[in-house]
């Protein structure tokens, strides 16, 4: 958790600071919409609830709105889609990576 934070945290400053970080924003949405689908197929796999079931939903309805408001914005363009849906797998896909790589030492220290 402390890792998705802090990132979606920085996505979502550089957003609010500058029109031209649109695709951060995007890129939050974007990793809404896989949050949701995380948890939604472990749900499914596992035959038991997510723990992040409920919050994925709660960004799903997020993410849902937040696009549509975008794709009816006058600031809609392709480009920050593009690179929202980039910065959306990064913001998924890096703290995963970290966790792999800095859970070794965390064990170490706190078993």
């Amino acid at each position: 958790m402390f890792l998705y934070y802090p990132m979606l945290l920085i996505s979502a400053v550089l957003f609010i600071i500058s029109e031209r970080f649109l695709c951060f924003g995007d890129g939050i949405l974007v990793w809404g919409l896989i949050n949701f689908g995380d948890h939604f197929f472990y749900t499914i796999k596992d035959r038991k609830r997510s723990l992040g079931l409920f919050s994925g939903v709660l960004f799903l309805i997020n993410s849902v709105l937040g696009i549509r408001c975008f794709l009816l914005s006058q600031t809609f363009s392709l480009f920050p889609i593009i690179v929202g849906v980039i910065i959306g797998g990064i913001l998924f896909g890096l703290p995963i990576a970290l966790c792999v790589v800095v859970y070794p030492v965390f064990d170490k220290y706190f078993r």
